[in-house]
């Protein structure tokens, strides 16, 4: 199988399912929610 041939049959099976990932994925973030880091979630300095 030639990397083109691997590349179709992938990208077949990527658009097939395609419509079920993108009904997972939200349409827009809540702008009323407040996005926190805990503490120490940071890159620690070095």
């Amino acid at each position: 199988m030639t990397t083109w041939q691997f590349f179709h049959e992938y990208m077949l099976i990527l658009n097939a399912i395609w419509p079920l990932v993108a009904a997972l994925i939200p349409e827009t973030r809540d702008i009323n929610r407040t996005y926190k880091r805990g503490p120490g979630a940071c890159a620690k300095r070095t």
